[in-house]
């Protein structure tokens, strides 16, 4: 997914080490993790709160049926 930034990505560099940062909304809400920027943009590319939920959920019920827990 993309967001945008609040300015113009210059420098690639800037942001180096911020993967699986939280990307924060206009409102402070955390709504996603940050994978990569794409320079003389303001676009950072993540992935969804929505999206990391989803994925939890499915390696937790993997590992449940892997365990042979049942719900």
């Amino acid at each position: 997914h993309m967001f945008l930034a609040p300015e113009v990505i210059k420098d690639a560099d800037d942001y180096r080490g911020c993967s699986g940062a939280p990307i924060l909304d206009n409102n402070g809400k955390f709504v996603g993790l940050a994978a990569a920027v794409r320079t003389n943009t303001k676009i950072i590319l993540g992935v969804t709160i929505e999206e990391i939920k989803r994925l939890l959920n499915y390696h937790i019920d993997i590992a449940d049926i892997e365990n042979g827990i049942d719900k």
